[in-house]
């Protein structure tokens, strides 16, 4: 993690040029004092509900968050996205100070602030509020503008899918058995869809409960309409396409060798 004021010392010993006409980011800005914190710059950048008053201007202290359920308490991104995000950002921009000093022969500042990265990633809700206005506030695990884009519960399991086009919609209706569905003019476009969300929620939830998720999978995959099952940590780690991938490596403690390793792990790891 990089604060503020460590930011400062991240550039090259030798050969360091500012471009004149440019001026470099303050490094003295009115939160430096804050330590760099994935869930502090989740607060800040309003992907988590504010929950330290001292954190945001008067303004801007009751401000929703996007992440949880509609009416639900802050919720926190399943893993440290501020670190993660500011890491990989990190990564591109030596990558690219590198290819310049290749060209012209001289380093260059890097300054990879975590906040900046969060609100770099809020992408649509940042661009839905500078379009209309609006404020955009927490509404669960579905799109906020295409519909059905969601997860779904079945009578066993849970499973995503979307429908990005009408083309996809229709053969979303087919492969479920809703021909109806796909000729009723609520949901006759996508902004009809996402206007009626609350109402066709209700009735796929009806629906997918009827069978199992791997009934429904079967039926959205045969039709080309993008599905997915929701996998746990143990489904991942057991997932015959990533260990052909070799995503997931094990290997020997330090001390205690494979014995250390729980029971299935030490059977994957030989």
């Amino acid at each position: 993690m990089i604060s503020s004021r460590q930011r400062s010392n991240a550039r090259f010993s030798r050969g360091t040029r500012q471009p004149e006409s440019e001026a470099p980011p303050s490094q003295s800005p009115p939160k430096d004092f804050q330590k760099a914190h994935s869930g502090v710059a989740q607060v800040v950048c309003g992907s988590v509900e504010t929950m330290r008053a001292e954190l945001c201007s008067p303004r801007n202290d009751r401000s929703a968050s996007i992440t949880g359920a509609p009416g639900g308490e802050p919720t926190r991104c399943g893993v440290s996205i501020g670190d993660l995000a500011a890491a990989r950002y990190a990564v591109v921009a030596v990558l690219a100070v590198l290819r310049a000093r290749d060209a012209i022969g001289v380093g260059q500042h890097l300054d990879i602030a975590m906040l900046d990265c969060q609100v770099a990633l809020l992408e649509d809700a940042l661009a839905r509020f500078s379009a209309t206005g609006r404020v955009p506030g927490p509404i669960g695990s579905r799109h906020p503008s295409i519909t059905p884009f969601q997860p779904f519960r079945a009578s066993a399991g849970k499973f995503v899918a979307g429908c990005g086009n009408e083309a996809i919609w229709q053969r979303f209706c087919d492969a479920i058995g809703t021909n109806e569905l796909g000729g009723d003019e609520r949901f006759a476009t996508n902004t009809d869809r996402t206007a009626n969300h609350a109402e066709l929620e209700a009735i796929l939830a009806r629906l997918f409960a009827s069978n199992r998720r791997s009934y429904w999978l079967e039926r959205l995959q045969q039709a080309n309409v993008p599905c997915a099952p929701i996998a746990s940590v143990d489904e991942v780690a057991a997932n015959p396409h990533l260990h052909e991938r070799q995503m997931i490596l094990h290997a020997d403690h330090l001390e205690r060798g494979a014995e250390h390793a729980r029971p299935e792990a030490r059977r994957a790891h030989r």
